[in-house]
């Protein structure tokens, strides 16, 4: 309950803080809007745990809906169904842009 009067950044950093086993467990119980307004603060390996809590769609929208250097890090830190649901969704030259940076060689 706390954690829905929260204002998204200190949400967030709530989050961000908690292990892997306590963010998953808390994240399950939070609504998805809740979610998605704290994504943009949150700790890279906090936002994929979160993104990979949603459904693909809305977790691929969340996603694309990030600046792309938070894309670009987020996407290696998201379950593989969501990393792949994602890059679906890019259209060629975002994808071409996301996979250069990854690998620029």
């Amino acid at each position: 309950r706390a954690l829905q009067v929260m204002e998204p950044r200190a949400r967030a950093t709530l989050l961000s803080g908690l292990s892997p086993s306590d963010l998953s467990a808390t994240l399950k119980g939070m609504a998805s809007e809740e979610i998605h307004t704290s994504l943009p603060f949150l700790s890279h390996a906090a936002r994929g745990a979160a993104l990979s809590t949603l459904p693909r769609a809305a977790a691929a929208v969340a996603m694309a809906a990030l600046p792309f250097e938070d894309q670009l890090l987020t996407v290696v830190c998201v379950d593989a169904e969501t990393g792949a649901h994602f890059l679906k969704t890019l259209a060629p030259p975002a994808l071409a842009q996301l996979l250069n940076a990854l690998d620029p060689a």
